[in-house]
């Protein structure tokens, strides 16, 4: 029994970049934000109480609105509300004017995207192609975990760490097998045996949490943020033979 070095140059999803950035298949809400903003109405700073906008006590002709960030999930308000002084539209319509426009946190999808995480590295055995009626093995390589600082994401920043936590293998003819590890050489984390010849898509995937923190606008300390399960996976084309034996007297 043998390996093959990686031949997977597909993401579950989608193709891999050329330089070397990986999609994700987001197993929850993949457009999901982990904090929203809202903007409450809070005074008209016409009055006394309010030097606050920049200007003399009454000189702003406008309104304060409180923007207020929440955990998505929870609800629960984040830090102190920020103040946004926004002006009447028009000076003789002293209606309450339109909110501010509010800060686009990244979306789960988003986070997961620019955390690269690496395919796994999938291995057979045999390695070139299988014979239907004999066992055909399957592992995979993949860190444990992964350290993720991701770029600026609409003025965000996520830190990090990603840990894998299991592993699915689709052996492309209805076959699929879970492991909590991808095994190795001699101990393969999955065995199938094909019953017809063909040319099967060997599927591997690995599935991931994160304990993930978020800073940006609004957010005065780094905020823990839940942003699902995502799987990362590779795909390689593998050919089944037959070989029937002939009697000869």
């Amino acid at each position: 029994m043998g390996s093959t070095d990686n031949e997977a140059v597909l993401v579950v999803g989608a193709v891999a970049s050329a330089d070397g950035s990986t999609t994700v298949v987001v197993t929850g809400p993949r457009s999901s934000r982990p904090i929203r903003y809202e903007a409450v109405p809070a005074s008209d700073p016409s009055n006394p109480l309010v030097g606050i906008c920049g200007t003399e006590p009454g000189a702003f002709d406008g309104w304060i609105y409180k923007v207020i960030a929440r955990n998505t999930k929870s609800g629960q308000a984040i830090g102190e509300p920020r103040i946004v002084c926004v002006p009447f539209p028009d000076p003789d319509i002293r209606e309450i004017p339109p909110p501010p426009e509010l800060p686009q946190p990244p979306t789960v999808e988003e986070i997961w995207n620019s955390a690269r995480i690496p395919q796994p590295v999938v291995h057979t055995s045999p390695i070139a192609e299988g014979v239907t009626g004999l066992e055909t093995w399957l592992w995979a390589e993949s860190p444990e975990t992964v350290t993720v600082s991701t770029p600026p994401l609409n003025g965000y920043v996520v830190t990090g760490t990603a840990r894998c936590v299991g592993f699915r293998f689709d052996f492309g003819d209805g076959a699929v097998v879970e492991a909590r590890s991808g095994g190795t050489e001699r101990e393969p984390a999955a065995r199938h045996v094909y019953e017809r010849k063909g040319r099967y898509r060997l599927r591997v995937e690995t599935v991931w949490e994160a304990s993930f923190t978020m800073t940006g606008a609004g957010l005065t300390t780094p905020l823990p943020i839940d942003v699902e399960q995502a799987t990362v996976g590779a795909t390689r084309e593998f050919p089944v033979v037959e070989y029937r034996s002939i009697l000869v007297r």
